[in-house]
């Protein structure tokens, strides 16, 4: 009977880590996003910042904590499904 138990509670563990690695693959896709919208911005901030305006790079440089939280949680997520 205990032997059972044990069977079924490494039955439980694949999808824990398998619901962690998907998270780490949404959050690292997000990740992504943000770098082409950030990207974008700043191309377009730079191109407007020559006629004077500044508003573009402002909203650009407020994407950057973003940017780095949605990496960090993508690969917090990751690591942890490998390593745990």
């Amino acid at each position: 009977m205990a032997n059972f138990k044990k069977d079924k509670d490494s039955e439980k563990k694949p999808d824990l880590y398998k619901d962690k690695i998907i998270k780490g693959a949404i959050w690292l896709s997000v990740t992504a996003i943000i770098i082409g919208a950030d990207a974008l911005l700043f191309t377009i901030g730079w191109n407007n910042y020559r006629h004077g305006s500044y508003t573009v790079i402002i909203i650009a440089t407020c994407f950057l904590p973003l940017l780095f939280f949605s990496a960090y949680k993508g690969m917090k997520n990751i690591l942890d499904s490998i390593f745990l």
